[in-house]
């Protein structure tokens, strides 16, 4: 009964936070998804040339859930809020699915899921419960272990499957934990290991196929940056990278540089605590792994796999050091530390009760020290001011860099369209990234149009660094943000400009 009680306050936590302040951490990655979405509602289509996507295109993403609802509701924030408690709804199906195929008791599946829903650090925040960019990812892999781990009674289903929940990230692991088998595990069923590689195999030869369809078709046809550029590193940057990874470990487990005895400084020994016991307890059950059932055994060599894999990615390849590339690791994890509980055996009576109080301990600290601290602080408060400008001066279009635009346009419930500044060529240049096309092609708007400056971004035009719109009058001013008006139409027009 504790156990679900600690989830339910997690659960409940964070319903109660997207509800009454959904705007704290709203930015415009997140809102350009809300924007995405109502773009393709009011085309008919869940996926669009006529859109400037990111690292990707978008298919299995949070669009499918809020274009339908654009059918139904126009509120930007209300489409938002509803996406977000469906998408925990289904995360909350994907954890049964995945963790009813192991031998659990339901207080340690509880306890598992508080610590899976507990708001470790911002980022982890941010990724999986308000934007729900990785929460997609974590839904697809819990479903996909699921099928894997389900008594299948022809392969033809995993296959039918699998093909529709492919992911570069999910199968690579899968075959690397079946190899693992006949090496770890000399007595096992030799025949039923190799038709599981040669399955997971074959998956993640779909995968590829996959990769080569995105890059030389999707990539031509629609518009996004692939990551087919990512390069290895020189060998001394590898030194810096190895100990950034470490660090990136610990700030995702929600460390911070913070005074030591403050609140939040005892916060944060919790969650250095708590990295060194998730650590501990991966390396018990895998000194023990021949005690675990074959299903355990997997998940715990399929989580071996995937942490290498983001591991090696982050330490020898340029690819951008965040830590939210952890979170598919530690969202695996939290199986993993139900998988734990119910097989340890400590040497006192008091160890196991210990540990479960203190990853109780870890689970409210992470909802005082990041959700009630977000309560607190409203990012988007200091936007009101200018957003009341605008609306009351009737304007439609107008100009901001990227972290101004999109959100600008999502509190103006659409009613004000932004279109990005800051690409490769200057602030000056448009940035095509998370943005519709025709916002930059010629004859989108006439009339009035509006540049979006932050004061730092302002002071660099007043020195002559860029220059967005010649003879521009500034309209409006306060303590963040200032306002130019320019007296033509789209300045991007008088210069030839058209989007690709």
């Amino acid at each position: 009964g504790l156990y679900l009680l600690l989830a339910g306050t997690a659960l409940l936590a964070l319903i109660l936070y997207v509800s009454f302040c959904l705007d704290n951490l709203m930015h415009s990655d997140t809102t350009a998804e809300v924007i995405l979405s109502k773009f393709l509602a009011d085309r008919n289509e869940l996926i669009s040339k006529e859109w400037f996507y990111s690292t990707e295109i978008r298919v299995i993403y949070t669009q499918l859930v809020m274009v339908p609802l654009f059918k139904i509701f126009s509120s930007y924030r209300l489409v938002k809020l509803l996406s977000v408690f469906i998408y925990y709804a289904v995360l909350l199906y994907a954890w049964h699915m995945l963790t009813k195929r192991f031998t659990l008791e339901k207080k340690w599946i509880f306890l598992g899921l508080a610590l899976l829903l507990a708001p470790l650090s911002n980022e982890y925040l941010d990724m999986m419960f308000i934007g729900c960019f990785y929460t997609t990812q974590t839904i697809c892999m819990y479903l996909v272990l699921s099928f894997v781990l389900k008594e299948k009674k022809n392969r033809k289903m995993w296959i039918r499957e699998g093909i529709v929940l492919s992911m570069a990230s999910l199968y690579l692991p899968m075959l690397l934990a079946f190899l693992l088998f006949p090496v770890l595990e000399r007595d096992g069923n030799k025949k039923e290991n190799w038709k599981n590689i040669t399955f997971s195999l074959l998956l993640t030869g779909f995968t590829g196929i996959g990769f080569l369809i995105n890059k030389f078709y999707l990539a031509v046809q629609y518009s996004f940056d692939t990551t087919s550029e990512v390069s290895f590193v020189p060998i001394d940057e590898i030194p810096d990278r190895f100990l950034t990874s470490i660090r990136l470990m610990l700030e995702f487990m929600g460390y911070r540089q913070i005074r030591v005895v403050t609140p939040l400084g005892i916060v944060n020994a919790v969650k250095c605590l708590f990295f060194l016991a998730f650590i501990a307890m991966i390396v018990a059950l895998f000194r023990k792994r021949m005690e675990l059932t074959g299903k355990e055994r997997f998940l715990l060599y399929f989580f071996l796999m995937l942490f290498l894999i983001n591991w090696y990615m982050l330490i020898f390849t340029d690819v951008l050091q965040q830590y939210r590339y952890w979170l598919p690791v530690y969202v695996t994890g939290a199986v993993l530390i139900c998988v734990f509980m119910q097989h340890f055996r400590p040497a006192t009576v008091f160890q196991k009760p210990l540990l479960c109080a203190f990853l109780a301990l870890v689970v409210l600290s992470s909802l005082y020290g990041e959700l009630w601290q977000d309560v607190k602080y409203n990012d988007c408060a200091k936007r009101y001011a200018y957003m009341d400008f605008l609306e009351n001066n009737d304007y439609d279009f107008g100009y901001a860099t990227f972290w101004n635009a999109s959100v600008t346009e999502y509190l103006s419930n659409g009613t004000i369209h932004v279109g990005n500044l800051g690409g490769s060529d200057g602030k000056a240049a448009p940035y095509e990234w998370l943005t519709p096309k025709e916002y930059y092609r010629s004859g989108f708007h006439h009339g009035k149009c509006f540049l979006l400056l932050a004061r730092t971004e302002e002071a660099g035009m007043l020195k002559g660094d860029f220059t967005v719109m010649e003879d521009a009058a500034c309209v409006y001013q306060d303590e963040y943000y200032a306002i130019y008006e320019g007296q033509q139409d789209m300045y991007l027009f008088s210069k030839g400009y058209e989007p690709k």
